[in-house]
């Protein structure tokens, strides 16, 4: 008797370690292994290995130093692919036409205002898109971590493209325009890091053979002595 007692009590814990094991596989996060999203570009791609996803980096540099042509093979690329991608807009300058070979029908554009670090912390966070950019966002302060949050959530590349680095914001890649034509790639954000010769890039593999705006096309032209000047309807 003892013995049938013995294995009904064996079966049982069984059974119980079966169901925890079960229900934990359902409401535990999965763990996967990061990815990338394409760059589009091939140099930057052998430097950067595509846009960490999750993640956030940070195109660094003043307006007018070709910082949306970092971004727009991706744009291409993945709007070409049939792929939703979103532009957060805080400032409202951004003039999707301008944005020459990207499918207009695949970018959605949001104008936030003020609420630019809470637009995308909630898009990041949906899953419903792979890339998500930041145009000059207000600083974050501890929404820089919610965001990085939302981020692994949504299993999503942030990129955002602003003046300055904020160091609460913990960076996955760091892409810093230099003078002269330069771009100092940064992964992890930390220093040092990989310089390459920006303006020995061709301008079709950016995007950048149309009007996409006199800044961002004189910069190509001569990045070193090419001021920071407002374009018209797009200054990057």
């Amino acid at each position: 008797m003892k013995r049938k007692e013995s294995v009904r009590v064996d079966r049982t814990k069984a059974q119980v370690l079966a169901e925890l094991r079960a229900h934990i596989a359902q409401v535990a996060p999965v763990r996967t292994t990061p990815g990338r999203v394409p760059t589009g570009n091939a140099c930057l791609e052998t430097q950067l290995g595509g846009w960490p996803c999750p993640g956030i980096s940070l195109i660094e540099g003043r307006p007018g130093m070709g910082r949306l042509g970092v971004i727009l093979p991706t744009l291409r690329r993945l709007t070409h692919k049939g792929q939703r991608v979103v532009l957060v807009d805080g400032l409202g300058w951004l003039h999707p036409p301008g944005l020459e070979g990207v499918d207009l029908s695949q970018l959605i554009l949001i104008q936030s205002g003020t609420r630019t670090g809470w637009v995308a912390t909630q898009l990041a966070r949906s899953g419903g898109f792979p890339l998500v950019v930041v145009l000059d966002p207000p600083r974050l302060g501890r929404g820089g971590r919610t965001l990085q949050h939302a981020a692994e959530q949504g299993r999503c590349a942030v990129v955002l493209i602003s003046e300055n680095r904020e160091p609460s914001i913990p960076l996955s890649a760091r892409l810093c325009m230099l003078p002269g034509g330069r771009l100092r790639i940064l992964r992890g954000g930390k220093t040092p890091g990989i310089e390459i010769g920006w303006r020995s890039i061709e301008a079709d593999s950016l995007g950048l053979s149309g009007p996409v705006g006199r800044d961002l096309a004189s910069s190509l032209s001569d990045l070193a002595s090419s001021p920071a000047r407002t374009g018209e309807g797009l200054r990057e």
